[in-house]
């Protein structure tokens, strides 16, 4: 495409030489006929002074010859004058005659140059303006052609551009869409096997904790037992042995690491119940009796409700005060 405006362009241009030159030419005939008339003016006007000179000296000579004519008239010798002057005469009026035809057909000779140098001017001018017309319509024929042709080329670039752009617009989001869709496998598949190895340690985490969990319990949970065969009040009290006095009943801490089910069923069997506290003074009792054993943690029968998110003692169901 750039090839083809380039060549017109060149045309165009070599075409606006071509005008140039033919300017430049006509510009140097017409100097050289304003030159030529500018000399045969000169010309004229000396040839003109030379035939005003020349009138001058005729005057001059017959009056001179006039002069002489008269003086000599009284001479004895007045015929030789005469016939002396006539023939001095005749050659100078002879001379002047042939001078000036000699001036008048070179004047006539100068008038018909001019005029032929006029008329060549005035052809060359008229040559010169047909010439320059024709020249710029060729060069307007040829800019209006080299604007249709680079208007329809650059119309096809820009087409062809445009369908090349969309093309590898097109290529390049279907690479970007391929390409996220293989990162988002391996973020996916990434992100579960972090998933599952973070379920399997957590899932460790808590057996392991689990088992902690039960061996503490093992280790450090005791049962405090109330006897439930508690005499009526104000009757003599007696205990087992091992077993300690508090108002109407019996307590004892047991040293063994069980569980909670575990230690409801050794108070059952020595019919009695997982200690519920009922007042503040009860509770001191009981704290008394954990007091100085060194152990974190003692069984009780308080238990946690869900529905109304209380604690209750599980023997009795009511709500706990001491705890």
């Amino acid at each position: 495409m750039l090839i083809v405006c380039f060549g017109f362009v060149v045309m165009a241009t070599t075409k606006s030489a071509n005008v140039k030159q033919r300017l430049t030419l006509v510009e140097s005939n017409l100097n050289t006929l304003a030159l030529k008339t500018d000399i045969a003016a000169a010309n004229i006007e000396e040839n003109a002074l030379g035939i005003l000179s020349l009138n001058r000296t005729v005057k001059e000579l017959e009056k001179c010859l006039v002069n002489e004519h008269d003086a000599q008239l009284e001479t004895s010798d007045r015929g030789r004058h005469e016939a002396c002057n006539d023939r001095h005469s005749r050659t100078i009026v002879s001379a002047f005659t042939q001078e000036k035809l000699h001036v008048r057909k070179k004047l006539r000779r100068m008038s018909k140059a001019i005029k032929t140098i006029e008329k060549e001017k005035g052809l060359s001018n008229k040559s010169a303006a047909s010439e320059l017309k024709a020249t710029q319509a060729e060069m307007n024929e040829a800019l209006s052609l080299v604007k249709e042709q680079t208007r329809t080329e650059l119309n096809e670039a820009l087409s062809l551009v445009k369908e090349q752009t969309r093309t590898e617009l097109n290529e390049a989001l279907v690479m970007a869409d391929e390409r996220h869709r293989t990162e988002m496998n391996k973020v996916i598949a990434l992100a579960g096997e972090i998933h599952l190895h973070a379920i399997e340690a957590l899932k460790q985490a808590h057996q392991t904790e689990l088992s902690n969990l039960k061996a503490w319990v093992n280790d450090t949970l005791q049962n405090t037992c109330k006897d439930v065969d508690s005499p009526t009040p104000g009757a003599d009290l007696r205990c087992w042995q091992d077993w300690k006095k508090y108002g109407t009943s019996c307590y004892k801490l047991y040293d063994d690491k069980i569980t909670y089910e575990e230690a409801k069923r050794e108070c059952s069997r020595n019919r009695a119940n997982v200690v519920d506290i009922k007042d503040d003074l009860e509770n001191r009792f009981v704290m008394s009796l954990v007091k100085g054993k060194h152990r974190s943690w003692t069984w009780i029968s308080l238990r946690y409700q869900d529905s109304d998110a209380t604690w209750v003692w599980e023997r009795t169901g009511k709500e706990a005060i001491y705890t």
